[in-house]
C-alpha cells in the first residue's frame, strides 16, 4: 500500500487530499476547514460502456450522513476517477467552514475538481497510462524489463510489438512472445491504425520505444506513420506528451545523429542504453535496471531500481 498527500488553496479555502493505493483500488480522503469530519462517501466501479463497448464507463453511488452535502463532490470525483483510471474508487469527503455561502461552496467544489485533475495527471503517481513499443533492435530485454516494472507498479501499459521484435524475443531471451504480451495491460496490433492510441483524444502519460531501431527513429523523425507504432509516437509528440526513444545502435554515422537531432527538436527524448557504473553494478540485470530507472525518472515515476549518486 502506498499513499500521497496533496492540497489546493484559493483565497481562504484549502482542501487536502490523501490518496491511497490499495492493491488495484483507490481510496481518496478529502478534508478541509475548521472541523474535518466524514460527511459523505462516494463509491464507483468501472465497467464497459453500454453505448460503446470499446470505452470504459463507471457505476457510482453515494452515502451521505444527515446534515451534510459533500456527496456532490464525493460521488462525482469517484465516478470520474474510476472511469478514467479503470479501477474501483472510494472518495471520503468532510469539509466545513462556518457561515459558508453559495459563492464559497462553488470555490470549494472548484478546488476539489483541481485535486481530481492532479490525480488524473499523475501528480501523485497514482496511475499512469503508458504506451510501450518494442522493435527489432538488439536489446529487447529493455522493453521486457520496462513492462515488468510498470506492471509491478500497477501502471496501465499499451504494448506494440513489431514482427522483428517478436523474433528477437525468442533469439535473445528465455521469454516467449506470449510471456511478454502477458506483462501488458493491452496489446495492440501494429497494423491497427484505428486503435485508441492512434488518437490524441486517448489520454496517456507518454510513450517509450525500447529498444528503438534506426528505421523506427527515422519514421518518427519524419512523421511517416505507416503503422501504429510510429503513429502513436507522432500523436505523443503532437499532443506535447513525453516520448522516449531508447535507440540501440553503434557506431552512429551523421545520418543517425541528424535523425536524433530532428526528433529532439520535435520534443522527443533520445535515451541510448548507455550503462553507468557509479552504482557498482554486479550483474547484467543491474545495468539493464539503470537504463529502466532513467526512463522512469523521465516519466516521473518513483522507483528504487538502482542506488542514486550521493557524492
Amino acid at each position: 500500500m502506498s499513499f500521497w498527500k496533496i492540497s489546493e488553496k484559493k483565497d481562504n479555502f484549502e482542501v487536502f487530499a490523501q490518496v491511497e493505493v490499495l492493491g488495484d483500488d483507490l481510496l481518496v480522503v478529502l478534508w478541509g476547514g475548521t472541523s474535518p469530519h466524514i460527511g459523505a462517501i462516494g463509491m464507483a466501479q468501472p465497467r464497459t460502456s453500454l453505448k460503446d463497448p470499446k470505452t470504459i464507463s463507471a457505476t457510482s453511488s453515494a452515502f451521505t450522513f444527515l446534515g451534510h452535502k459533500e456527496d456532490v463532490v464525493a460521488k462525482a470525483m469517484s465516478e470520474e476517477l474510476a472511469r478514467k483510471l479503470n479501477r474501483k474508487v472510494v472518495v471520503v469527503a468532510g469539509m466545513h467552514w462556518k457561515g459558508l455561502q453559495d459563492e464559497g461552496i462553488e470555490e470549494v467544489i472548484g478546488i476539489c475538481q483541481r485535486l481530481k485533475d492532479r490525480i488524473l495527471e499523475g501528480d501523485t503517481e497514482i496511475m499512469k497510462r503508458i504506451i510501450v513499443g518494442v522493435t527489432g533492435a538488439s536489446g529487447v530485454i529493455y522493453g521486457i524489463r520496462l513492462l515488468e516494472v510498470l506492471k509491478d507498479l500497477k501502471m496501465e501499459t499499451h504494448l506494440i510489438l513489431t514482427e522483428p521484435a517478436k523474433q528477437n524475443i525468442l533469439l535473445e531471451t528465455t521469454f516467449t512472445v506470449e510471456d511478454v504480451e502477458g506483462l501488458a495491460y493491452k496489446i495492440h496490433n501494429i497494423k491497427d491504425l484505428a486503435a485508441p492510441i492512434s488518437s490524441g483524444s486517448f489520454k496517456t502519460n507518454g510513450m517509450v520505444i525500447a529498444p528503438c531501431t534506426i528505421k523506427t527513429l527515422s519514421g518518427v523523425a519524419h512523421s511517416y506513420s505507416e503503422n501504429l507504432l510510429i503513429r502513436a509516437a507522432d500523436v505523443t509528440l503532437k499532443e506535447r506528451r513525453r516520448l522516449i526513444l531508447v535507440v540501440r545502435e553503434t557506431p552512429l554515422h551523421k545520418g543517425h545523429l541528424e535523425l536524433m537531432n530532428r526528433v529532439a527538436d520535435l520534443g522527443g527524448i533520445i535515451l541510448p542504453p548507455v550503462p553507468a557504473f557509479y552504482h557498482s553494478p554486479r550483474r547484467i540485470e543491474d545495468l539493464i535496471d539503470h537504463t529502466i530507472g532513467k526512463i522512469l525518472d523521465l516519466m516521473k515515476i518513483d522507483h528504487s531500481l538502482y542506488k542514486r549518486w550521493e557524492g
